[in-house]
């Protein structure tokens, strides 16, 4: 009996481990659920990481240039415009900051045609020169802008007959005026280096072309050295 009771203790101290293997299965399983953790934590400051080096490489200080087509309407007052005219711009600028940015910008009208009794009597012609105080308002691959320039607007009249009042009697006659430009806009960085934008502005011309306003949209292509 007693060996029969001794081999029965012994099996039952036999089975006795049998919560530390559970427990050893918890204690893997927390290491397993520690070892998540820290690959989500490593993953999202990696991300961060990219975005951040993403952010610096398209708020980068430096030049950059640009060429693009305009289209203009007349918001003038003179009522014998008959219509709108098309045009190109360039600028050449330097980005500051992440967020500031000065530039030159040249922008040229092939010309509002000007009309008499139904009949086309010339047309005016225009270039505007500004140099542009740029916000950029955000740092990544899109990026929307307001922009406040000020320089001078040069206008030609060019007409076969004569030109209704008050410019009745010129005939390519050249003008030039304090201009100003208020405006804005959005930048999409295909590369480091490329970006494509679209924009709006309105040009106020004062003194002699104080009444030849006109509002310009752009798009463009720059190159960011």
């Amino acid at each position: 009996m007693r060996t029969q009771y001794g081999t029965r203790q012994t099996r039952r101290k036999e089975r006795i481990p049998e919560p530390d293997a559970l427990g050893g299965r918890r204690i893997r399983s927390h290491g397993c659920a520690s070892s998540t953790v820290f690959l989500a934590l490593g993953y999202l400051l990696s991300a961060f990481a990219g975005s951040a080096t993403a952010a610096t490489e398209y708020t980068r200080p430096g030049g950059y240039i640009g060429l693009g087509g305009v289209y203009a309407v007349d918001a003038s007052a003179i009522t014998e415009f008959t219509e709108n005219s098309m045009g190109s711009s360039a600028l050449v600028g330097y980005r500051f900051t992440p967020n500031i940015a000065l530039e030159g910008q040249f922008e040229w009208l092939a010309g509002f045609d000007v009309a008499e009794a139904g009949a086309d009597t010339g047309r005016l012609e225009s270039w505007t020169l500004t140099g542009n105080l740029k916000g950029l308002l955000m740092t990544g691959r899109i990026q929307p802008f307001g922009l406040l320039g000020m320089g001078v607007m040069r206008t030609r009249f060019v007409t076969e007959s004569g030109l209704p009042a008050p410019f009745d009697g010129l005939i390519n006659v050249t003008r030039s005026g304090f201009a100003m430009r208020f405006g804005g806009g959005i930048e999409f960085y295909v590369t480091r280096n490329i970006v494509v934008s679209l924009d709006g502005s309105y040009v106020l011309p004062t003194g002699s072309l104080q009444d030849l306003d006109y509002g310009s949209f752009g798009f463009g292509a720059q190159w960011r050295f």
